[in-house]
């Protein structure tokens, strides 16, 4: 989904970032910018996916990018 397809579901939905913000523990920003593919943040994108009961790569896909995993 695009960011903007995200945020009209959400919305659709009758969730608020601020909803999604609380059941994370992080802020509204962080929400924001996980949603616009600004941030990668993997367990807001699960609490996103799971507020539209969808998958998180139904969710996320081409439109934002996949965390890359650290060296070790």
């Amino acid at each position: 989904m695009k960011p903007l397809e995200i945020k009209a579901e959400i919305t659709r939905k009758g969730i608020t970032f601020t909803d999604i913000a609380d059941a994370a523990g992080c802020s509204v920003q962080e929400v924001s910018m996980c949603i616009s593919g600004e941030r990668l943040y993997m367990p807001i994108r699960e609490f996103v996916a799971k507020a539209l009961n969808k998958e998180v790569d139904k969710v996320f896909n081409k439109h934002h990018p996949k965390p890359k995993r650290k060296a070790a």
